[in-house]
Formats: structure tokens, C-alpha cells, sequence
């Protein structure tokens, strides 16, 4: 029902990496994934106007802390990571990204994990910078992580949509 105050929530997410939890995370922030397109305008209307916008995708990172710095964290977050103790920095060079990325998913901590109605599920997500922890001796360790996204190449090259993820159940 609307207009009803028990609707009110303040929520954090649970992080899933490759069906990995990251455990505690400050500042995850959705809001800053964007459409992205180019506007549709007409020489006819006589004027400069906007009509509507043609979607080619998304743009933008999901940015957020990581507070649990485990060594199998860290490796996660390392995509080109494979196995061993030595975890190269970067991928080798001229590698796809997108061949790298595995589904990101942003599960309300205050929902049991069975309930998906409110999930954010992102099917090709590629952490940018997973590289170095702050530390400075005064606060709690911290690793700054971005997260890129890609469409489904799959059902791009098959329907001719993009498709980066769901807002809630991902369909069967």
C-alpha cells in the first residue's frame, strides 16, 4: 500500500563476486550506472528540440569499499587470477576484458538470501581496480573497488538488445 511509513527502509547490500560473498562493504552506489544514448531530433519541428533518446547501453561503475581484506578476496577480485600465491596485477596485455567478467550481484542484507525479488544482478561485471589496499597505520584497512559492466554478448549478437541485468530473479 502506498503512503504507508512501514515502507521505509534503510538497507545496505551484500556483495556476490562469482558466488563469492566479499563480506563488509561501505559506500555501494548504484546510482551512479547511467543510461547511455544519443538524442533523437527532428529539423522539421523547427527548433533544437529533443524528441526522446535512442539507448545504445550503460555507463558508469559501481565504486565501494571492500572492509574484509582476505587473501581469497583479493583473489577474486583479480578476474585474470587463475592459481598459486602470486597474483599477477594486471591481465596480460590486449586481453578482453568481457572474457574476464562474472556476475555481480547486490542482495539486501536485511532479506533472506533465498529472496531475490530485490536483487541487482549485473551478468558481466569486471572490477577495475582491485590493486592496492589503503593503509596508513590510523584506520581500518580499505580496498577501493570499481566495477565496469558489459552487456550479454550473447543475446546481443542474437536479438540486437543489450542486456547488462536484472532487477530482481533473473529469468529462466
Amino acid at each position: 500500500m502506498a503512503g504507508t511509513a512501514a515502507n521505509f527502509k534503510r538497507r545496505v547490500y551484500i556483495m556476490i563476486y562469482n558466488s563469492l560473498d566479499l563480506g563488509h562493504f561501505d559506500g555501494i552506489d548504484p546510482s551512479k550506472l547511467k543510461l547511455q544514448g544519443y538524442p533523437i531530433k527532428s529539423g522539421s519541428t523547427g527548433a533544437d528540440l529533443k524528441l526522446g533518446m535512442r539507448i545504445t547501453g550503460m555507463e558508469g561503475t559501481l565504486d565501494a569499499e571492500l572492509r574484509e581484506l582476505t587473501l581469497a578476496n583479493i583473489k577474486k577480485l583479480h578476474a585474470h587470477y587463475s592459481s598459486g600465491d602470486s597474483i599477477p596485477l594486471i591481465p596480460p596485455i590486449n586481453t578482453d576484458t568481457y572474457t574476464l567478467s562474472q556476475a555481480l550481484k547486490l542482495h539486501p542484507k536485511d532479506l533472506d538470501i533465498a529472496v531475490t525479488t530485490e536483487d541487482i544482478n549485473f551478468l558481466h561485471a569486471y572490477p577495475l581496480s582491485p590493486f592496492l589496499a589503503k593503509r596508513d597505520g590510523k584506520g581500518d584497512d580499505v580496498l577501493p573497488v570499481s566495477f565496469e559492466f558489459y552487456p550479454d554478448r550473447t543475446i546481443v549478437d542474437s536479438t540486437g538488445q543489450a542486456t547488462y541485468g536484472y532487477f530482481g530473479t533473473i529469468p529462466a
